[in-house]
């Protein structure tokens, strides 16, 4: 057995290397530089500001902002803001990505300008408030797991996923470009699953600029579209604004942009928000307690994003968060405020004991993810760029059930996107190598039809079994709509010729 891992190990350094994304793990130092102003936890700010805008919350996104604003974070609240436009706006409002790019760009010209000082507020207000207010669409932020969950389900050696299995290379560019095209000729909502995880892989294995080059040459129907995909490369390439999540957001934002472009909105305009002087002096002028929020941190904000939601000890049946009291004293000496007027019901806005979850959904509800779902991803007024007999967006549900299926098997700090991929490649490679062990022929080239000859009969148990874990609870099986019972899981099936 170690000599067949060692050989695997062999294999997977041969091919090329799944880029590696850095761990995002915030810093929870002990100097209080994590805390706002007014003694808020910054992830728990950046958190309640994307929900604020997600529900249409216009006036507490304006506040959340000016609250990372006066701490000296207004340039990552606007960095957050424009990849809230991929993973909650994205096909809803075509325009929105070249309004955000646009006003980014004035914002880090004069941001450490003392003297204009009122204009880049103005800015960062605006941009909260206009991404608040307009109509939301979450259709790129549910495609990894929507696509994961397709390939998971349905792939066979009769698939026509199955010779994108094996590591990416310059001619996949191609294949993707032919797939997003024939995917936008006729709604077919398995081609663009296809489409997606295409993405994702060429994404994962290093040809994320070369994927850009050929998404910006695409040619589109009308201009708007054009001007938000460049506008979306111009946010990604090569500064990588918002970090490697708002990248892969983005890439997804830019594709679904061109596939859908036959049922996307144009009439769906940037709003007009008049952010005036007394506007900016109402949120940035009151301090100490004065300037708190009077309703403080929600419960729906303290969730998987943030240390009270799940910075604790996974125990029994338990995920638990961390006690953020303890950091009070600190953010307050940091910031220079006299907490002896605070009363117990003041710290409990911002400060207190961790969120309790189950660790997954067979030990009970809600879990870090089911709640996320369930509170923190509820939107004021929803779209779907879709033909008009859909009333909700099958990604979503697609995502919802291969979230929960990856926390249930890999703990919910794992159900990420990026680490879903990463996870996924290495049971490809597992995959992969079995077959070219087994019998090199079995695995099909790409464009070769599938066939009975391209099938082989094996007594390798590894073969047998399912190279994922199953989608199923335990030993059930689920009904699928339309069809009869079916085991799901990622399964080959081989036949000696």
């Amino acid at each position: 057995m170690k000599e067949v891992v060692k050989t695997l190990e062999a294999i997977k350094a041969d091919r090329m290397v799944p880029k590696q994304l850095p761990k995002s793990v915030p810093k929870y130092d002990s100097d209080g530089t994590d805390h706002t102003i007014h003694l808020y936890m910054s992830d728990e700010v950046m958190s309640i500001l994307q929900k604020a805008i997600r529900r249409g919350l216009v006036d507490d996104a304006m506040y959340w902002a000016a609250e990372l604003e006066k701490s000296g974070k207004g340039k990552s609240a606007l960095e957050r803001i424009s990849v809230i436009c991929s993973e909650d706006v994205s096909l809803g409002v075509v325009p929105l990505p070249a309004y955000l790019r646009d006003q980014y760009k004035k914002y880090v010209t004069i941001f450490k300008d003392k003297k204009k000082e009122w204009e880049s507020r103005k800015i960062l207000l605006e941009s909260a408030a206009v991404t608040a207010s307009v109509v939301k669409c979450q259709v790129a932020n549910h495609a990894c797991g929507a696509s994961l969950k397709y390939v998971q389900e349905s792939v066979d050696a009769k698939s026509p996923i199955y010779h994108h299995l094996t590591r990416a290379d310059d001619s996949w560019i191609q294949d993707l470009r032919k797939l997003m095209e024939k995917a936008r000729e006729k709604f077919d909502l398995d081609l663009e699953k296809r489409v997606l995880y295409v993405l994702q892989r060429l994404y994962m294995e290093g040809f994320e600029e070369k994927t850009w080059k050929m998404v910006v040459s695409l040619h589109t129907q009308k201009t708007a579209t054009k001007e938000a995909i460049d506008a979306l490369h111009d946010l990604t390439i090569p500064r990588h604004i918002g970090g490697t999540s708002g990248s892969r957001l983005r890439l997804f934002h830019a594709v679904l942009l061109f596939v859908r472009e036959p049922f996307l909105d144009f009439s769906q305009k940037i709003p007009t928000v008049n952010v005036t002087k007394d506007i900016v002096h109402k949120f940035f002028s009151k301090n100490g307690l004065e300037g708190r929020n009077s309703e403080g941190i929600p419960d729906y904000a303290v969730d998987r994003h943030n240390k009270r939601g799940k910075g604790g000890s996974v125990e029994d049946l338990f995920h638990y968060g961390i006690d953020t009291t303890s950091y009070l004293k600190k953010a307050a000496e940091h910031w220079e405020v006299d907490l002896s007027t605070w009363t117990p019901a003041e710290i409990q806005k911002s400060h207190g004991p961790g969120r309790r979850f189950f660790k997954d959904r067979q030990c009970g509800l809600p879990t870090l993810l089911s709640q996320f779902f369930d509170e923190g991803d509820l939107l004021d007024r929803e779209t779907f760029a879709m033909p008009s007999t859909y009333e909700h967006d099958p990604f979503f549900f697609d995502a919802k059930e291969f979230y929960l299926f990856w926390e249930e098997n890999y703990g919910s700090t794992e159900a990420k996107s990026e680490k879903m991929m990463q996870e996924h490649l290495k049971m490809v490679d597992k995959v992969i190598w079995n077959l070219e062990r087994e019998n090199p022929s079995a695995l099909r080239k790409k464009g070769e039809p599938a066939s009975d000859d391209n099938k082989v009969e094996t007594s390798n148990p590894a073969l047998k079994e399912e190279e994922f874990p199953s989608l199923e609870s335990g030993n059930e099986t689920r009904k699928k709509k339309g069809g009869n019972n079916q085991p799901r899981g990622l399964k080959f099936e081989y036949k000696k010729k």
